[in-house]
């Protein structure tokens, strides 16, 4: 009795390891949000390598209670400049830059430049990448701006998002959700 006992014991044991493994079917498992503390926009001028701007919108804890932003000052008359954006994670020693992982992902991810209405036909972000299927990413992006941006420019902000598309992107690049939002103000001349 005590030999069926101990049979129908390793049976159940045995049977209930293999229903347990992981079923290769199942979707994979999303990364975490990560803890985004620092934004960081990069614009070289095409035509003097040497005249780089560089801000930074950063939140200190993670949470929304400690924010500086950097005023983006372009200079008079300027019309292009090259531009990337880096996203990091200075809550973590040593810092953790999250845009080697989102550039990875990129098939999910997008980088959205906007100007506010004021400044609609005075300044443009053009995306200089695309993802694996064509579709805009933006890491890299490309700034023109018009001769009237230059009256155009008191109190105004460019917003710039990373969008989230958990099932990738759609033709209408709809149903995302936005990992990070920031807006910079603007500023011409010193």
């Amino acid at each position: 009795m005590k030999n069926k006992f101990m049979e129908t014991v390793v049976l159940l044991i045995a049977m209930f390891s293999f229903n347990c493994e992981d079923n290769p079917s199942s979707p994979p498992q999303i990364n975490p949000q990560e803890n985004i503390t620092t934004v960081r926009l990069k614009f070289v001028n095409e035509n003097n390598f040497f005249d780089t701007i560089i801000v930074n919108w950063k939140d200190e804890n993670g949470d929304g209670s400690n924010i500086y932003i950097d005023t983006l000052k372009f200079p008079e008359n300027f019309l292009s400049y090259n531009g990337s954006i880096e996203i990091l994670d200075e809550s973590k020693s040593p810092i953790s830059n999250l845009t080697f992982e989102i550039e990875e992902e990129k098939n999910n991810h997008m980088f959205v430049y906007e100007r506010d209405s004021a400044l609609y036909n005075d300044i443009k972000f053009d995306s200089l990448n695309t993802d694996d299927n064509g579709k805009p990413f933006g890491l890299h992006y490309k700034v023109f701006l018009t001769p009237t941006f230059f009256k155009h420019t008191k109190h105004r902000k460019i917003k710039v998002s990373l969008r989230h598309f958990a099932e990738g992107k759609d033709e209408n690049l709809q149903n995302y959700e936005t990992d990070v939002e920031v807006e910079f103000p603007i500023q011409i001349g010193d």
